[in-house]
């Protein structure tokens, strides 16, 4: 029996199988990173959190798969024999695609222009079979302003990649990309809040209704859906 078993549990994790409990505890320590600037923010300064984003769960014993080859990697430097699953597909630099990106978007006849960068997104999980995407899909004005990690505040216009901003549960998200666009817009003023926003009409709002006592959605509700559901536009 391998030293190390590789199975797939979905389209975004993998499962790791071992009898040496220590392994697990490699890969805990392997995968685990300080996050940047972890020092500044509220929940390190609380002391409830170390600082650290951990890719593997010792627990659950998974990752997310596309981790694998970094995993491999680690293994083979280590001497540990490995077990990988058929169904796991390993992407490689020369993987062909599947077909001509821009035509097959062209035949979709969008309503919009697609952006180079959601363009390269739907090329690269056609070449690979199986990508987690995280892809923008709408914005606030220049000028609006954002609370970052550390409690500061800061102009949409100001936030650079690597950067960090609070996310809406409260912890910490890294800025991966900045984009920038055309969209229509729409102002959003909170009743007990005399401070307003400006978001293009597919952002998310992590809505609190002051009605009947919920809690904030877990996902969130886009601008459009709202304001359609509330009859304040037309569909």
């Amino acid at each position: 029996m391998a030293d190390i078993n590789i199975d797939k549990f979905d389209e975004t994790f993998i499962y790791i199988d071992v009898d040496n409990e220590g392994i697990l505890y490699e890969l805990n320590d392997h995968f685990s990173f300080y996050v940047k600037n972890y020092k500044h923010m509220p929940k390190y300064k609380l002391g409830i959190w170390d600082g650290k984003w951990r890719a593997f769960n010792v627990v659950s014993q998974m990752m997310h798969g596309g981790l694998i080859h970094e995993l491999i990697r680690w293994a083979l430097d280590n001497d540990y024999s490995l077990d990988i699953d058929p169904d796991i597909h390993l992407a490689h630099k020369d993987d062909p695609g599947f077909c001509d990106v821009e035509s097959l978007m062209e035949s979709f006849n969008l309503p919009f222009e697609p952006y180079d960068y959601q363009i390269e997104a739907v090329e690269t999980i056609l070449k690979h079979r199986k990508r987690l995407v995280l892809s923008p899909t709408s914005c606030h004005t220049p000028t609006d302003t954002i609370f970052m990690s550390d409690m500061s505040i800061r102009m949409i216009k100001d936030v650079s990649v690597g950067d960090y901003v609070l996310g809406a549960d409260g912890t910490p998200r890294e800025v991966l990309k900045v984009h920038s666009g055309h969209d229509d817009l729409y102002e959003i003023k909170p009743n007990r809040n005399s401070d307003s926003i400006t978001v293009t009409k597919e952002h998310i709002l992590p809505l609190k209704y002051s009605n009947d006592n919920k809690k904030y959605s877990k996902s969130g509700t886009p601008v459009i859906d709202e304001l359609q559901k509330r009859k304040m536009i037309k569909k």
